[in-house]
């Protein structure tokens, strides 16, 4: 399962990147992954279908 995310604004701005994306184990079969909106649109850019997985 995927979703997208975005940071508040202030982390943006900051010198040190925010990371790009995120999982979190939901159980033995089943992971949750998100890509921060950033890296979504990057990818979307570059004609990249792992936003559509």
């Amino acid at each position: 399962m995927g979703f997208i995310y975005v940071y508040p604004f202030a982390k943006y701005l900051l010198i040190d990147n925010p990371a790009s994306h995120i999982t979190f184990p939901f159980n033995d079969k089943w992971d949750l992954h998100g890509l921060d909106l950033k890296k979504t649109l990057q990818l979307l850019q570059k004609s990249n279908t792992t936003p559509f997985e």
